[in-house]
């Protein structure tokens, strides 16, 4: 089979998608831009493959520039070039209001939010909202994740009473398309722990905490990366509020589980650690204070 036939560069391409899923970014760089190139030879520039390989190393660098500590602003600059292009491209061949021309706009939204041009990013993602709304529905799969991302631009933005809003919402709503347990559902019950915790809102935060680590534990298990960021929250609720033996009981279990899993010189693990250091030291300072 040529190197440059349909079903080979399909694979392929299905091949990058696993690989960005995995979080292989730069094994996803690397083959998108392969078969980006032959379709682009083969089919065209405009072809819907060569267009949807485009958009998806866009995809690519962004989380790429996200995640790493070095040629940020040149992965966001491609990034950016690229997912202009494609939707250019789309809005011209497929219109305004098609899913795909759709998509590409809200990459461009995501980007925005990359760069930090919050404002720009939540007027992006309300165009393209109130278009999913329309051509999709309020309750489909892509408009609820662009509903979710405005939500978190807007509490980026310290819109944080708006933001509670969407996210209730979207908590309902989520429970009702996915289920509890879905991790878009997860998600968005995590982000809605973090806003009250972070207003202070300390007995409904741990409520709920509790019922997304009861969900993370089901379907991930209890040392999964992302139930042990759950309940280190959880550690930090019981810190604000005063408990301090309770918080050293979760944030130790947090600590051992981390080491385990991530080793110890994992950011995450240190953080928990530096945090069990100083609730030490305040429980010296109480006890020493009462002699």
């Amino acid at each position: 089979m040529p190197e440059d036939d349909p079903v080979s560069l399909l694979l392929r391409h299905e091949f990058a998608r696993l690989r960005y899923d995995q979080g292989l970014l730069g094994e996803a760089e690397s083959e998108y831009r392969q078969v980006l190139s032959m379709r682009r030879r083969s089919l065209g520039e405009n072809h819907p493959d060569s267009l949807a390989t485009q958009y998806y190393l866009a995809r690519t660098l962004r989380r790429r520039a996200v995640e790493q500590a070095t040629g940020v602003e040149a992965s966001l600059s491609e990034a950016e070039r690229l997912l202009q292009r494609t939707y250019e491209a789309r809005l011209r061949l497929l219109g305004p209001d098609h899913p795909d021309t759709l998509t590409s706009r809200h990459g461009v939204a995501d980007l925005l939010r990359a760069r930090g041009d919050l404002e720009q990013a939540l007027a992006v993602y309300g165009e393209v909202l109130a278009a999913r709304r329309r051509v999709l529905g309020g309750r489909h799969p892509a408009t609820l994740v662009t509903q979710q991302r405005r939500a978190e631009v807007l509490w980026r933005l310290e819109r944080t009473a708006e933001a509670e809003t969407e996210l209730r919402w979207l908590r309902r709503v989520n429970r009702e398309v996915r289920g509890q347990d879905h991790p878009r559902t997860l998600a968005t019950d995590q982000h809605l722990v973090a806003l009250l915790h972070e207003r202070g809102r300390l007995s409904e935060a741990k409520e709920l905490v509790r019922v997304v680590l009861a969900s993370l534990r089901r379907s991930l298990g209890n040392t999964h990366p992302t139930t042990m960021a759950v309940r280190h929250r959880l550690g930090l609720i019981y810190l604000d509020q005063g408990d301090l033996d309770a918080a050293q009981r979760e944030l130790a279990s947090v600590h051992v589980d981390r080491s385990i899993t991530l080793g110890v010189d994992h950011p995450d693990t240190q953080q928990t650690n530096e945090i069990l250091v100083a609730i030490q030291r305040r429980m010296d300072t109480t006890t020493n204070g009462s002699d």
